[in-house]
């Protein structure tokens, strides 16, 4: 191991089990009353899911303002989440959906407090100013994004994905719940299992993997391949 040396960020708080999500007014309730929602599955909307999710705040008295985000989040639409932001006096972003909507959550949290666009970040100005904390609670397993401190965005210009890459992205908490996986449809399921599996074997193959990473790595291609079938099915 000699000449070993990285680093690993983690999330504060990550909760994993089955209706973990009945937690989530308890866990905006510790950062105040006030909270932007970003979704994005329309499974969750249909299900019925979403509309709970939105009584049990209500029922903590706590204000929830929605933002819905189609398909693969632009700069732009950030910035109008952040304009929505600004015009409330908003405590903590809860994101509730895959990895686009979580993404626009992690995003427009992080610059709430600054005065440039979107796309200046995205082209690679880093964040100075304080955001917000952000509570995540994935409906798809293949981002990963409740997890990282990075968030992926559309560039128009280069019609290519690119990504704000700063430790003030990384999510204060993480519900895991996988109750909320049960609506994607079955090509959802098998779409984000693969794109999970993919970016595992990715990670412990790559050259910078680490001790850390490669444990992870190598256990989550394990449970994918032997539990994928079985969820799409």
């Amino acid at each position: 191991m000699e000449g070993v040396k990285f680093s690993f960020a983690r999330i504060p708080a990550l909760v994993f089990h089955a209706e973990a999500v009945s937690l989530l007014p308890e866990k905006v309730r510790s950062f105040g009353t006030c909270c932007l929602l970003v979704t994005g599955a329309a499974s969750l909307r249909a299900s019925g899911r979403l509309d709970r999710v939105m009584d049990s705040l209500k029922n903590q008295n706590i204000t929830a303002f929605a933002v819905s985000v189609q398909g693969e989040p632009s700069p732009e639409f950030v910035d109008g989440a952040v304009r929505e932001f600004r015009n409330r006096n908003i405590d903590v972003v809860v994101a509730l959906g895959g990895g686009s909507a979580i993404d626009v959550a992690k995003a427009a949290a992080a610059l709430a407090g600054e005065a440039s666009p979107t796309d200046v970040f995205l082209a690679g100005r880093p964040i100075c100013a304080p955001g917000v904390p952000v509570i995540a609670a994935p409906s798809t397993a293949g981002t990963g994004s409740e997890a990282t401190m990075n968030a992926v965005l559309i560039d128009a210009s280069e019609t290519a994905k690119k990504s704000i890459r700063h430790e003030s992205l990384m999510p204060a908490a993480a519900i895991v719940d996988a109750e909320l996986t049960v609506s994607c449809p079955p090509d959802v399921t098998a779409w984000a299992g693969m794109d999970a599996l993919t970016q595992a074997v990715e990670s412990f193959i790559s050259l910078g993997a680490t001790p850390i990473t490669e444990a992870l790595s190598l256990q989550g291609v394990r449970l994918m391949a032997g539990h994928l079938e079985a969820a799409v099915k």
